[in-house]
């Protein structure tokens, strides 16, 4: 880890939101921070941490089930290291509607909460689909990157509504995940191009991500669960002797 890099991971130990998170569970606040331990110097470096960055959401925070991430290039939003293909296929409705609490993040720079009821109120097509996925509520945080919008962290939790006091601890934990994202993505990006590097890693998820959008359209079409859909979907490409990418893919151009 080079001198500048330690510099700032140092630096984020002393906001005042994560030595609050610490003082609240040092366990879940060291699952959100520990997962970038050195410079992320390729793109496989920046997929793996952006993959434990969502991994490590879900494993820490109370009812998050699924978790990713949102990157945008030339401002086109497109999803990165989902936790599973619920995130692709909540993420994709938000972004054929061109909003939803994802977008809003990202172009707010802000960190939102949204209840079911609000969804359902704001963006019915995106209530339908989390309805079906079991997604109760929903957190998005935006990522910079010296300053500049780079995506957002986008949290789907089950469960009732929290308290104003879990509100505040929830809220802490994931200022201290995204700290840490930004730093990755700071240190991805010295002496690169980071727009390149991140389309290059949309361009190797396309086939995760056919697959997990047509899993979502078969969910609210057929009214399954998720793990339902998937196997519909591997049985149809068995049936037609075809790759399940390309089965997803003919799903999403028919609907």
């Amino acid at each position: 880890m080079d001198d500048e890099l330690t510099r700032r991971l140092f630096a984020l130990r002393d906001l005042p939101h994560f030595r609050r998170a610490r003082e609240r569970d040092s366990t879940a606040t060291t699952t959100v921070s520990d997962f970038l331990t050195g410079s992320v110097d390729d793109d496989a470096a920046l997929l793996v941490v952006l993959e434990q960055g969502a991994a490590a959401a879900v494993r820490s925070l109370d009812g998050v089930a699924h978790a990713g991430i949102t990157a945008t290039v030339d401002g086109h939003p497109f999803t990165v290291s989902p936790t599973d293909a619920v995130v692709f296929a909540l993420d994709a409705q938000q972004y054929d509607l061109d909003d939803g609490p994802c977008l809003r993040a990202l172009r707010t720079h802000s960190s939102l909460h949204f209840s079911h009821d609000e969804v359902a109120r704001l963006w019915p097509p995106l209530a339908a689909l989390a309805a079906r996925a079991g997604v109760d509520r929903v957190h998005a945080c935006a990522l910079t990157v010296d300053g500049a919008a780079a995506g957002s962290v986008n949290l789907y939790a089950a469960g009732p509504p929290l308290s104003s006091a879990q509100v505040e601890a929830e809220d802490d934990l994931v200022c201290v995940l995204v700290d840490h994202l930004d730093t990755a993505l700071w240190s991805y990006g010295r002496g690169r191009d980071l727009d390149a590097g991140v389309r290059r890693i949309g361009a190797a998820m396309a086939d995760r991500r056919v697959v997990g959008i047509a899993v979502g359209i078969l969910m609210v079409r057929d009214d399954l669960d998720m793990g339902e859909a998937r196997a519909l979907l591997e049985k149809a490409a068995a049936a037609a002797e075809l790759p399940l990418v390309d089965v997803a893919r003919r799903i999403t151009e028919d609907s």
